[in-house]
């Protein structure tokens, strides 16, 4: 297990290095890399994955091709170990440390005046409002990058490291292009000649974000900005549900998720329903983990106990009767999804009385 860990961090960093070697690839067109934010998971990684991203990005920048690095929560500038303090001299490309929103510089890509706007959200220096940004009055394309939460349901709960941003604003802002991370969900909104996108994110971290698998990219060679999304696979994982109701036992569990076997799928399987037996969770890991290159359980499912209705059926009790009344229109059911239903709600009724 520890093994797998280890690879599947590797396999993240593979990919993300996969992305810079496919920006670098002049059959691609691209001009710059935007990093907006999180591009580590910890402020203060380790120095040998620190080493493979800074000699990648000076690659891409030495063959003429921007990169532009912003810090976000998992990395904050904030902490004086943050590894874009320690190693801010060192920094390929453009490295966006000012703490409020600003115009940082201005770069020509494919001939345009490219005008780059941003803030890294720094604890005591950065203070709402964060979208109030104007574009300065020069010709030429304007894009902003922002780490942030865009259209928060509750402004005055979101904390200030969130970096709040309401779309309306920004779409007054004169911008051309808002590059956004922070959240892993993509999302994409045009209005006023301005294009804001969250990219999500392309490997999966996890059973809540197992990734889109798409790399975004941004053509700004025309008076509008204009989407597109380029494949970009990585390992899949998923989500299924096994409902226990008619199951049998373990083995046939066993043999129900065995035709979802790829020793390449990251899986974890919601058991639900009312199961007559308690599935043995820990020597099905063991008989399943050759054919899944992980998987795991989320339990919401009851236990139903047969002998519950035989200790029921002959009381002169609510319960019982309820149990007579569902036994008999078992036995005159007319199919077999009459029976199904049938003992379906026998057995629900079993588990509410034993709520």
């Amino acid at each position: 297990m520890k093994e797998k860990a280890i690879a599947r961090k590797d396999e993240v960093t593979n990919q993300f290095l996969r992305i810079l070697e496919y920006a670098g690839d002049p059959r691609n067109g691209i001009k710059a890399v935007l990093i907006a934010g999180d591009l580590f998971d910890h402020h203060d990684p380790e120095s040998d994955l620190i080493e493979k991203v800074l000699v990648a990005l000076k690659a891409l920048n030495d063959a003429g091709i921007l990169t532009i690095t912003l810090p976000g929560t998992h990395d904050e500038l904030s902490y004086p170990k943050s590894v874009f303090q320690v190693q801010q001299n060192r920094w390929p490309g453009l490295l966006i440390t000012n703490p409020l929103p600003a115009h940082v510089t201005t770069v020509i890509l494919d001939g345009i005046p490219c005008h780059i706007y941003g803030m890294a959200f720094t604890a005591g220096l950065s203070h709402p409002p964060f979208d109030g940004i104007k574009t300065i009055d020069a010709p030429g394309k304007h894009i902003a990058l922002f780490h942030g939460t865009l259209d928060p349901p509750d402004l005055f709960h979101v904390k200030d490291r969130d970096v709040p941003l309401l779309s309306k604003h920004l779409f007054q802002s004169g911008m051309d292009y808002v590059a956004l991370g922070h959240f892993h969900i993509p999302k994409i909104m045009s209005s006023q000649g301005c294009l804001i996108v969250y990219p999500g994110i392309i490997e999966g971290r996890g059973f809540d974000e197992p990734g889109v698998g798409l790399l975004t990219i941004v053509d700004m060679s025309s008076s509008r900005p204009a989407v597109e999304k380029v494949p970009f696979p990585g390992r899949r994982i998923e989500r299924r549900e096994l409902n226990l109701t008619h199951i049998s036992g373990n083995e046939e569990i066993e043999l129900r998720l065995k035709e979802l076997a790829d020793p390449d799928l990251i899986l974890k399987v919601k058991l639900t329903g009312i199961a007559e037996f308690i599935p043995n969770l820990s020597r099905l890991t063991a008989a399943l983990s050759p054919s899944f290159y992980h998987i795991a359980w989320e339990e919401d499912f009851y236990v139903f106990d047969n002998r519950r209705v035989l200790a029921l059926k002959d009381q002169k009790i609510i319960e019982g009767l309820l149990i007579q009344k569902l036994r008999e229109h078992l036995k005159q059911a007319k199919d077999e999804r009459e029976k199904r239903v049938i003992d379906l709600a026998i057995r629900k009724a079993l588990t509410a009385f034993e709520r």
